[in-house]
């Protein structure tokens, strides 16, 4: 990824050739690189090449930058300025982009337009963002020009209960999540926002465009001291979602949704059953283990007792699938 991984210095080592346009890079170790070049008025272009045991050619071809007009309106057809614009190629352009990953593309001009030459592509996925109004996604294919609307938003209230109390203080972080349901992508899924309850439980989010979004308890934020937390919290969050209780809130626009949020796992529906047992490896007692099951979309995990016992609890009766892994 172009930024995190540091470019190879060209100082000492790019030699100009007789043939106009044409250059050579001495120096370089056996392997696989990326030649970028740019130039202004043209895109940026990009090549491969491998170095093995003798030299390598690379042909790179710059041609015109290619442009797509986004603008972003409020409800009343008014400019909207200092809106994000992010965008990421949908393919086509007859040449590859140097960039395979959504690009933060600038913001919006006091007229509301950004114009964005990132991009040899036929067609972009565009999001607005704007701290006052939330996020809007589009298409745009080359030659038309995007015009992206921000509708006046609406907002969450609620409050969060412990088993019908108030939580305890500072002990959850609400993740509340857009769901898109069939309507137009951005380049990327849109970030869920994250609210701390106050003492009593309660929270408000705002600044939602209209539509429907869902929201769950995780564990606080505050609690994390490190990037593995936090991506321990990812896996566990992914892993688990489907045993939280969740609320799903429709937004409209200019109004205020209510709602309830209780902490925990959702309740079973239905029959159910126990799942506990042992684990036995190359024939001995199997401690520290871990077991994890997958029934009805809810995991259930738990770590073998130095018997090699675990105990899963109560599940939904169905077909578990079960995995056993050491630590």
């Amino acid at each position: 990824v172009f930024g995190l991984v540091p470019p190879v210095s060209l100082k000492g080592r790019l030699e100009t050739k007789e043939e106009p346009g044409q250059w050579r890079i001495t120096n370089l170790r056996a392997g696989r690189y990326s030649l970028i070049a740019d130039m202004p008025g043209y895109a940026v272009s990009v090549g491969s090449f491998t170095i093995g045991e003798g030299d390598a050619t690379v042909a790179l071809e710059l041609v015109p930058k290619r442009s797509f007009a986004v603008r972003v309106v409020d409800l009343d057809g008014a400019p909207i300025r200092n809106a994000a614009i992010y965008a990421e190629s949908r393919g086509g352009g007859g040449q590859r982009d140097a960039f395979d990953m959504p690009l933060m593309c600038g913001r919006t001009k006091g007229d509301g337009s950004l114009i964005i030459d990132e991009f040899q592509a036929d067609k972009l996925r565009v999001s607005a963002e704007h701290p006052k109004y939330g996020a809007v996604h589009g298409e745009v294919e080359f030659g038309e020009e995007l015009l992206l609307t921000l509708l006046p938003p609406g907002s969450i209230e609620g409050i969060l209960t412990s088993n019908g109390a108030a939580p305890e203080a500072g002990k959850y972080t609400i993740i509340v999540e857009w769901r898109r349901n069939g309507g137009v992508r951005g380049p990327y899924e849109t970030v869920p926002r994250m609210v701390t309850p106050g003492l009593d439980g309660r929270f408000r989010v705002a600044a939602l465009q209209p539509g429907q979004y869902r929201l769950m308890a995780l564990d606080a934020l505050s609690g994390l001291r490190s990037p593995g937390g936090i991506a321990q919290m990812a896996m566990s969050a992914a892993m688990f979602r489907g045993n939280l209780q969740r609320e799903t809130v429709d937004v409209v626009s200019g109004q205020t949704a209510q709602t309830q949020l209780d902490t925990g796992e959702k309740p079973i529906e239905g029959p159910t059953a126990h799942i506990f047992g042992s684990v036995i490896v190359d024939g001995r007692v199997a401690e520290g283990y871990q077991v994890m099951a997958f029934i009805e979309r809810r995991n259930y995990m738990a770590t073998t007792d130095r018997a090699g016992r675990f105990d899963l609890g109560t599940v939904p009766a169905g077909t578990a699938y079960v995995t056993v892994t050491s630590n």
